[in-house]
């Protein structure tokens, strides 16, 4: 049976053997080596894709990555649990609990309406997500298994966070006494530092978009917002949430990494003292609070070390505000990794292998845990304090220290419906300058002092007790 050569311009009339096969996707064939050259040189080495086998590997769900084999939404199955069909929803669409057929794993599946994406103009903030955490290992970032589209809609396969968010759990318990704080914060910065020696901005850092798994522990989520740069670049682009937002986004300065950190020391905050530090009656007013750092209340309970800390943070020049490694060093953090028996050194920078599953627990795994708890096989020391529970574990072991003998377990904990939440999508952004120019002017009108709240309203970037009719990011 005579073939053709895959080079379209190729003179032979008859061939017989085709021995010559592009070495890279092992598909195009050719009679000589000329007409290899030749093809390779006109065009197929713009369409040439690597050929990928398929591996025992890459059939297990729980190890796969997006070079794994293709799926589709028919593979997953929708789990309705609590009478819901979803875990919460986002800007573009919701999140659904779903169960893969071929292996029974569970999974959070994000699933996008194509044209809600074309109509907020989110197409390339969209490729940004897929292509930043398709690159992430982390223990303390949620991790992108597959992902997909059909006709209306594009899926993101996400690992499964059963706890919720990080806001929904400090919403339900007001406030979290320092010693908890720290573990949520300490683990929140372990993922950041992580993003920025990866050269990316996250951008969007607030206590909804960092959930808690199974055990309790953090995942950063939600790259939308995302950048890659350099050490030594910087971005300009101006999105986030409002009571993150660090004073060069609001007044339109280039900002890099530090921008992350300004961040953390709102979460810090927020951790202790149940609500964000800026405050305002209106979006306008409380822009100008951070631009112009207006007085912060500190709970007079607070440790001198912890407030010490979140001044070392907010600080209005980002070149004075604390680098990462100055925050892993403070003295308060230092306290506590004492507390909790925690080498710093084991901590940084600790990569997964890609195919070591077991290499991402952060906490023993007990099956009989549905919720989370922090007393759960604790030992006290002579001073009150927890040992962590396991010396085995690279990663901290989620547990509560004793806190006037009162336990801070919160059983069959589920992420409520009816709390508020921010929504950080913004666009228009000439239109949001102009908005930005006009709470920096030095004069403002009565008639103008809502400005700011509609423009935000309009974009979708209130902040959280404006947005009561806003549904849940997950």
């Amino acid at each position: 049976m005579n073939q053709v050569c895959s080079y379209k311009y190729c003179t032979s009339k008859t061939v017989l053997e085709l021995g010559y096969i592009c070495s890279a996707c092992q598909i195009m064939r050719y009679c000589s080596q000329k007409c290899k050259d030749n093809d390779w040189t006109l065009s197929h080495k713009n369409n040439c894709r690597p050929y990928q086998p398929k591996s025992k590997t890459e059939l297990n769900d729980s190890a796969s990555t997006l070079k794994s084999i293709r799926r589709s939404a028919e593979d997953f199955e929708i789990i309705i649990k609590d009478n819901k069909m979803e875990l919460g929803k986002g800007s573009y669409g919701c999140v659904k609990l779903v169960k893969d057929r071929q292996n029974g794993q569970m999974y959070a599946m994000k699933v996008m309406n194509k044209k809600q994406i074309f109509e907020y103009c989110s197409v390339e903030n969209l490729k940004r997500e897929i292509k930043i955490q398709r690159r992430l290992q982390h223990p303390h970032i949620t991790k992108l298994f597959h992902y997909f589209e059909d006709k209306e809609n594009v899926f993101l396969i996400l690992e499964l966070a059963e706890n919720g968010s990080l806001f929904s759990y400090i919403r339900k318990r007001r406030r979290l006494p320092e010693n908890e704080a720290f573990v949520y914060f300490f683990q929140t910065c372990l993922g950041i530092d992580y993003l920025h020696k990866k050269n990316i901005i996250h951008r969007d850092l607030k206590p909804e978009n960092l959930l808690l798994d199974k055990s309790g522990n953090i995942k950063v989520c939600d790259f939308g917002w995302s950048a890659e740069t350099t050490q030594n670049g910087v971005r300009r682009t101006f999105c986030g949430t409002l009571d993150y937002m660090a004073p060069e986004m609001l007044t339109n300065k280039p900002y890099s990494f530090s921008l992350d950190i300004w961040c953390l020391g709102i979460l810090l905050y927020e951790l202790i003292h149940g609500f964000a530090p800026f405050k305002g009656r209106t979006e306008n007013e409380k822009c100008n609070n951070i631009v112009k750092m207006a007085t912060i209340d500190y709970d007079p309970t607070l440790s001198t070390e912890a407030k010490q800390l979140i001044q070392g943070i907010l600080k209005y020049n980002p070149a004075e505000r604390l680098s990462m490694n100055q925050i892993f060093d403070h003295v308060w953090m230092k306290k506590h990794y004492k507390s909790y028996g925690i080498d710093l050194r084991s901590y940084m920078y600790k990569e997964e292998k890609q195919n070591d599953v077991s290499s991402r627990s952060i906490s023993p795994q007990n099956e009989d845990i549905m919720s989370r708890s922090f007393v759960k096989n604790t030992n006290q020391n002579s001073n009150g304090d927890l040992k962590t529970l396991s010396k085995s574990s690279n990663y901290p072991i989620q547990q509560n220290v004793n806190n006037n003998s009162k336990s801070t377990a919160c059983s069959n904990y589920n992420q409520e419906d009816d709390f508020k939440t921010r929504v950080s999508r913004v666009s228009q952004r000439q239109q949001m300058a102009q908005g930005l120019r006009e709470i920096q002017g030095p004069q403002q009108r009565q008639e103008e002092l809502g400005f700011m709240d509609k423009v935000f309203s309009a974009f979708g970037c209130l902040s959280r007790d404006k947005q009561q009719s806003q549904s849940h990011n997950y």
